[in-house]
């Protein structure tokens, strides 16, 4: 799905929740819920991308390299 639509079907459903448990001022429940649901969905947006920056990716590379090294001696 594309990034919008995501973040959009994610602010939908925080405000549809809250306005759904909301009893009055239904207009605040759902600017927070969707504030919650933009929330998520940046988290589960950008959480893949930082898993392992490019330089521990190396690091760890690196040492796997020198175990295979000092395996063999």
């Amino acid at each position: 799905m594309k990034t919008f639509i995501v973040y959009a079907v994610c602010a939908f459903a925080g405000a549809s929740a809250l306005i759904f448990v909301a009893s009055a001022d239904w207009l605040l429940a759902g600017a927070i819920g969707a504030g919650i649901g933009l929330g998520a969905a940046l988290f589960v947006h950008a959480f893949p991308r930082d898993l392992a920056p490019p330089s521990e990716r190396r690091r760890r590379s690196a040492k796997a390299r020198d175990a295979k090294a000092s395996d063999r001696f």
